[in-house]
């Protein structure tokens, strides 16, 4: 019996050895398959999508794939490489692997993890208010950064129960300014979807979102990705401002208005800083030599607004009612009816074109207004009558020579006051819309709706021609010419050829620099003719449509002009190396030159 017994033993010990020294088998080593990689990424508090690169069977038979989330078979035979894992749960991590197979013995494994991320309260966003630290990254049409990151502070306050409001906030001055946007901030969100007309963010745990959106046109996009981090002390939130760039050749700021009408808060903003204040349509723009801005509110508002050098708004003359009173009182209580244009002379006198009473006025040096020109009445009586007594029609655009006498749009005319003698002539125009041709006597020619003029500093006078899309010269000599643009051609091409070549759109108003250098305003642009003559595009870049995302960027503040916003392109005028223009969205805007 003793050989029966002997057997059994050995074998155990056998079991003994092996377990001594365990083979560990790779899954993956015999397979046919290639390698490949998998990623997590969109994860939510219940949510992550799953993405992983292709993997090629030797054979090239057809790969298919299996998802494990833990040991769980969540999905099978797949022939896509993405796959949602839903009905997670917040703080906890989970392990998975995705597998390839031609069949159940030729497999290949990739392992993944899907991270934790912290519970977002369920409901509306109210739990995102508060305080934030935004650091902005911007990239050009190409994605490529152009390493302008700007840190601020923002805040955000929900709305309603799918809207949001993010305010920015800046230190010069101290204001805040904002954008509302609806279902477009949510835990699921790609962060790589975004389109052309979009501001869209993710929210990525309950302290931190994401915001990108682009801005600009066809041939100038910008992308912008936003990182708003919530601070735990809203104390903090002082130690962030705008960090711009140093105002520089070309670059455009508002100065005043902050983009929404007044309605019927009137005055709105007086006394205060004018980039808070609200503006009412606003068309026309004067600055003085001591950099002090007017700005008519001609529509709806039938005032002039004051802008000091240091940026306090005032009401300078009109009491914001339509109508004609207040002669030898003060200007901020007389009535006006449309004022569009200003000017002033050397004595501190300023002078306002009352289109819509058919008169000048004239506010002296303490504020004391009175009727300078016109009698309230069409027509015009001829040259030489004192304009105390002179028929000065609808008096729109007006400025102060080269030769110190007053110039002024008078109907279809433009016409002069010696302010030596108060006697009103005729500068060119007869009277009656029309369109002339080139070379003759300008007081013999007709215009089209002249609606702006300026002199050059050699003392040529140019007039905006708005119903004919042409700029005119009125030279020394009395002739006239075109400068700008094609009869009753409207449009904006011909940029970096002659200015006559060109077409331009609908011209509002004509500015000079010291140079000698000529802008015409209108539409969406400002176009620029040059001393030889070529014109371009200056500033504004056609697109009036970005105006409402924010003031800010979308618009082009603080950058170049030539690809800011500009929605409407009414008064401009040159002062101390800087070009003011009324933008149609109830601003004033300047731009270094």
């Amino acid at each position: 019996m003793r050989p029966y017994v002997c057997i059994p033993m050995i074998w155990v010990l056998g079991l003994l050895a092996c377990r001594t020294e365990p083979v560990i088998i790779d899954p993956n080593a015999n397979s046919n398959l290639s390698s490949f990689s998998v990623s997590v990424q969109n994860r939510t508090d219940t949510s992550a999508r799953l993405f992983w690169t292709k993997s090629v069977h030797a054979s090239g038979a057809a790969v298919l794939y299996k998802v494990y989330l833990q040991s769980t078979l969540v999905g099978q035979a797949l022939t896509d490489t993405t796959f949602n894992l839903s009905q997670l749960m917040p703080n906890t991590i989970y392990s998975g692997r995705v597998v390839a197979y031609v069949s159940p013995s030729d497999t290949f494994s990739v392992s993944f993890q899907v991270p934790s991320i912290n519970s977002l309260p369920t409901g509306a966003f109210g739990y995102l208010s508060g305080y934030y630290k935004v650091t902005e990254y911007e990239y050009d049409i190409n994605n490529r950064s152009d390493e302008n990151r700007l840190v601020f502070t923002g805040r955000v306050q929900p709305i309603l129960d799918s809207v949001l409001g993010f305010y920015q906030h800046t230190r010069t001055p101290t204001t805040w300014w904002g954008f509302d946007f609806s279902s477009i901030v949510h835990p699921e969100l790609n962060d790589s979807l975004f389109d052309n007309s979009s501001v869209r963010g993710r929210i990525l745990d309950s302290n931190t979102i994401r915001i990108k959106y682009l801005f600009g046109n066809s041939t100038t996009v910008f992308y912008v990705e936003q990182l708003w981090e919530r601070l735990s002390n809203p104390a903090d939130s002082n130690q962030y401002a705008y960090q711009w760039p140093v105002p520089g050749p070309g670059m455009i700021t508002t100065v005043a208005g902050n983009y929404l009408p007044n309605g019927s808060v009137i005055p709105a903003g007086d006394g205060g800083n004018a980039l808070s204040a609200a503006l009412t349509y606003p068309r026309s723009i004067y600055v003085d030599e001591n950099d002090v801005i007017y700005i008519g509110e001609g529509m709806t508002n039938h005032a002039v607004r004051r802008v000091s050098s240091s940026g306090i708004i005032s009401t300078f003359a009109g009491n914001h009612t339509e109508g004609f009173s207040g002669d030898n009182g003060p200007a901020s209580q007389a009535q006006l009816f449309y004022a569009s244009g200003m000017t002033s002379d050397n004595n501190g006198n300023v002078f306002i074109s009352d289109m819509g009473n058919r008169r000048i006025r004239k506010v002296n040096s303490a504020g004391i207004i009175s009727t300078f020109a016109g009698t309230g009445q069409f027509g015009y009586l001829g040259d030489g009558y004192p304009a105390s007594i002179s028929n000065i029609g609808g008096c729109t655009d007006l400025t102060t020579g080269p030769d110190g006498n007053l110039y002024f749009i008078g109907g279809s005319r433009v016409l002069k006051i010696d302010m030596t003698t108060l006697a009103v002539t005729s500068v060119a125009g007869t009277g009656v819309d029309g369109i002339s041709t080139d070379g003759g006597l300008a007081t013999a020619s007709s215009l089209y709706q002249p609606s702006g003029i300026c002199f050059d500093p050699s003392g040529n006078l140019y007039i905006a021609n708005k119903g004919d899309n042409r700029v005119r010269k009125v030279n020394t000599n009395g002739i006239i010419s075109t400068f700008a643009g094609k009869t009753l051609n409207a449009g904006w091409t011909g940029d970096g050829g002659p200015a006559t070549d060109a077409l331009i759109y609908g011209p509002y108003d004509v500015a000079s620099d010291a140079q000698g250098n000529i802008y015409i305003s209108g539409a969406s642009v400002i176009r620029k003719v040059n001393t030889a003559g070529i014109i371009s595009r200056f500033a504004g870049n056609y697109n009036e449509t970005t105006w409402n995302i924010g003031p800010y960027f979308f618009n082009g503040d603080h950058g170049p002009a030539f690809s800011a916003t500009i929605p409407g392109s009414y008064g401009i005028t040159v002062r101390n190396n800087k070009l003011y223009v009324v933008d149609a969205r109830h601003r004033v805007r300047m731009i270094q030159l």
